[in-house]
C-alpha cells in the first residue's frame, strides 16, 4: 500500500485546531494515530473511503504558525504492517482551508443541536409452554428491551401492564426490576437488555400480559415500543 492512501489535513481557527484523517485505501485501517509534536491523538479506525474529524484545544499545538504533522495506521489484513501516512505542513494562512473546516464546524455544531432520537423495541416471549396451563402454575417470561438509534437512550422505563385478578406473585433477581417497573439508566445505539420473571397463574380464564418502554429521547418509532402475551389458563 502506497504512503499517499492515508491523508491528514488540519488548520487553525480561533482556539481550536481541526483535524481530518482521510482513508483512500480500499482496505480497512485500524488504530489509526495523528501525532502533533509530542501528542497523539487517537482516531479508531478508518474503512475505506472514509473520513474522519475531530476537533481539540490549539493548545495541543506547538508555539509556532506553521509545523507538520503525522498520521499512521495499520492494516487490517496484516496488523504488524504498519501504514504511514502523508506528512502535513500546517499554515493558518490557507483561506481555502480555512472556508472548508469552517463548514465542518457548522455541521458539527448543527449535529449537536439536534433533537436526540432513539428507537427503543420491545420483545417478549414465554419461555416454555403455554399450552395447556393450569390454576396455580408458574410461567417465566422473557423480555427483551432494544435501543436501534440513532442515539444512546437515557432514563428507559419499561412497564408491566398486569392483571392481578389473574396474575398472583411476580419473582424477579433482576434489582433493575420492582413491582412491575423496569428501570435502565442507559442503552447505547445496538445495545440490548434481557429481563426474565416468573408470574403465578391465580385461577383459570384468560389474560393480557403486556410490556411497555419508553425513555428521554425522542422515538422514532413507537409502534414496536409494546408487546403482548394471551394466557389462558383451566
Amino acid at each position: 500500500m502506497s504512503t499517499n492512501t492515508l491523508l491528514v489535513t488540519a488548520e487553525i481557527i480561533k482556539d481550536s485546531v481541526f483535524i481530518k484523517c482521510i482513508n483512500r485505501s480500499p482496505d480497512l485501517l485500524r488504530d489509526v494515530t495523528v501525532i502533533i509534536a509530542d501528542k497523539i491523538i487517537d482516531m479508531g479506525n478508518l474503512k475505506p473511503g472514509s473520513v474522519k474529524q475531530t476537533v481539540y484545544s490549539v493548545d495541543i499545538i506547538p508555539q509556532q504558525e506553521n509545523f507538520t504533522i503525522h498520521i499512521r495506521g495499520k492494516n487490517a489484513n496484516n496488523l504488524s504492517n504498519v501504514i504511514e501516512g502523508v506528512p502535513y505542513t500546517i499554515s493558518s494562512g490557507n483561506t481555502d482551508e480555512r472556508r472548508e473546516f469552517e463548514e465542518v464546524k457548522e455541521i458539527k455544531k448543527t449535529d449537536e443541536d439536534r433533537e436526540k432520537q432513539a428507537d427503543i423495541s420491545v420483545k417478549k416471549r414465554c419461555i416454555y409452554s403455554i399450552d395447556n396451563l393450569t390454576a396455580g402454575q408458574s410461567v417465566c417470561f422473557e423480555v427483551t428491551v432494544r435501543n436501534d438509534g440513532p442515539d444512546d437512550a437515557s432514563n428507559i422505563v419499561i412497564t408491566e401492564i398486569i392483571n392481578y385478578d389473574f396474575i398472583g406473585d411476580i419473582y424477579c433477581e433482576d434489582e433493575t426490576y420492582d413491582n412491575g417497573l423496569w428501570r435502565l439508566d442507559r442503552l447505547i445505539c445496538g445495545e440490548e437488555k434481557i429481563l426474565i420473571f416468573t408470574a403465578l397463574l391465580k385461577k383459570s380464564g384468560r389474560c393480557i400480559i403486556s410490556t411497555v418502554a419508553s425513555a428521554d429521547e425522542s422515538d422514532p418509532n413507537t409502534e414496536n415500543n409494546s408487546a403482548t402475551i394471551y394466557l389462558k389458563a383451566t
